[in-house]
């Protein structure tokens, strides 16, 4: 090889060395690396790196509030409306917010599968919300940097959420450190997150339960139904109470030894009021029969829903759904409640 060939080859390499280096400088002052940071730290148990690049106590407070606006839209109860019930919540959020830093620093520790199950209502709360999240079915896809601005970073975290099948956008905010890595300080759109979750959930969960739905409406069909509102007529403090009257048919050629009931009530844009599940285990529910049943549901005066009922029952309709049947045989037919774990290739 000539001096000219060399000097050429050696340009090349320099030239791809200092690219090198330019992008390892710069990738090391991003938001993206910092996120890495973080990953590791998890790997390799460093809680004090976690902590350095993740602020828990902001991360988790914010969470908590937006976590109890998420439910509240999907529920749709008017939690948030309720005085007592806010109070209750803001009371319950320094302990939450704990729970959530506790389980965190255990799970970095490599602790969290020797705890013992927690009966504390602070950890079952922290719970739910984690499990709302689908956290624990989901992986991340992608790291896209959406805006960034002086010290101030906004990333998307793409999830890949397993049970769903389907791709979510976490966007989290992250704030500059001195020595030019980022810490996380919130995630911006957990509310618009946890809804979206729940939808797409729901739709998961009725495409699943489709042909489940569809044969059980052929076994046993609702006949008739209806739903009354009673009161006992005390002037000083009354008792009221919902009367349900339910008919079944056996269409099958099998006896049944358990019914499970579905009764919602809804308003005029269907959406459901009250929930009450109901399951008949009583006699045998004999093929080609009819079976009537029929329940009272009381009703509390301290209850928004339950009192929003005894005012007004007008625009309410009784919707009934078989959804689940135990042959004699031992065979079960039920719909699915949850959406089934990923099976673990």
């Amino acid at each position: 090889m000539n001096s000219n060939a060399k000097k050429i080859g050696l340009g090349i390499v320099i030239a791809i060395l200092c690219a090198i280096a330019f992008y390892f400088l710069y990738w090391i002052k991003t938001p993206a690396y910092s996120l890495n940071i973080i990953r590791e730290s998890v790997e390799k148990h460093d809680v004090a790196t976690f902590e350095k690049h993740v602020d828990m106590d902001t991360l988790y407070t914010k969470a908590f509030d937006d976590g109890i606006v998420a439910v509240d839209k999907i529920q749709g109860d008017g939690t948030l409306s309720n005085p007592l019930a806010v109070g209750f919540l803001q009371m319950l959020k320094p302990p939450v917010v704990a729970a959530l830093k506790n389980e965190t620093i255990e799970y970095i520790k490599g602790e969290k599968e020797n705890k013992a199950q927690s009966n504390n209502k602070a950890d079952d709360f922290a719970q739910g919300m984690k499990s709302k999240s689908g956290v624990d079915n989901s992986k991340l896809k992608d790291i896209t940097v959406v805006s960034k601005e002086n010290s101030e970073a906004i990333v998307a975290l793409t999830l890949y959420n397993q049970k769903i099948d389907k791709n979510f956008d976490l966007k989290v905010k992250m704030t500059k450190l001195d020595d030019g890595t980022w810490k996380l300080k919130e995630i911006t759109n957990l509310v618009e997150f946890l809804v979206e979750i729940d939808k797409a959930e729901k739709e998961k969960l009725a495409e699943l339960n489709k042909n489940i739905v569809a044969e059980l409406k052929m076994a046993v069909p609702v006949t008739a139904a209806n739903v009354k509102l009673n009161s006992d007529g005390n002037p000083f403090f009354a008792s009221y109470w919902l009367n349900y009257g339910i008919e079944l048919q056996n269409n099958t050629d099998k006896n049944i030894t358990d019914v499970y009931v579905l009764i919602d009530l809804v308003d005029n844009n269907k959406k459901v009021f009250k929930e009450t599940r109901l399951r008949y285990n009583q006699n045998i529910f004999t093929a080609h029969s009819k079976l009537s049943l029929s329940y009272k549901d009381k009703l509390n005066q301290f209850i928004d829903k339950d009192m929003a009922l005894i005012e007004n029952m007008n625009d309410k309709k009784m919707e009934v759904h078989v959804v689940g049947i135990k042959y004699a045989d031992g065979k079960e037919v039920k719909v699915l409640e949850e959406l089934p774990d990923v099976v673990k290739k």
